[in-house]
């Protein structure tokens, strides 16, 4: 794996979505990113990493 200093920015931000969208809301995602709920939408559509699916009860 790339060291962080290696990593673009859409690197970055593919990598710590991927890593904490389990654990984390979209709230929690956005805010800790310092993005809109909204930018980080239209960033995982343009990136094509889907929401991962809540599981039923």
């Amino acid at each position: 794996m790339a060291q962080p200093a290696d990593l673009s920015l859409e690197d970055y931000f593919q990598h710590f979505v991927i890593e904490n969208q389990d654990t984390m809301s979209e709230t929690e995602l956005a805010k800790k990113l310092g993005i809109s709920r909204k930018s980080l939408w239209e960033r995982r559509q343009r990136l094509g990493i889907p929401r991962p699916r809540k599981s039923a009860r």
